[in-house]
């Protein structure tokens, strides 16, 4: 929550210009991730 919020107030602009891709990104580091279990 706190990586959210900071990057909602240091670059909105670019964090809203990003949301598309930034969804993809976080599901592939889930599923790559070897810790997930």
């Amino acid at each position: 929550m706190n990586l959210a919020i900071n990057l909602d107030t240091a670059m909105p602009a670019t964090f809203e210009t990003a949301s598309t891709s930034l969804p993809e990104r976080v599901h592939d580091c889930i599923y790559e991730s070897p810790q997930v279990s």
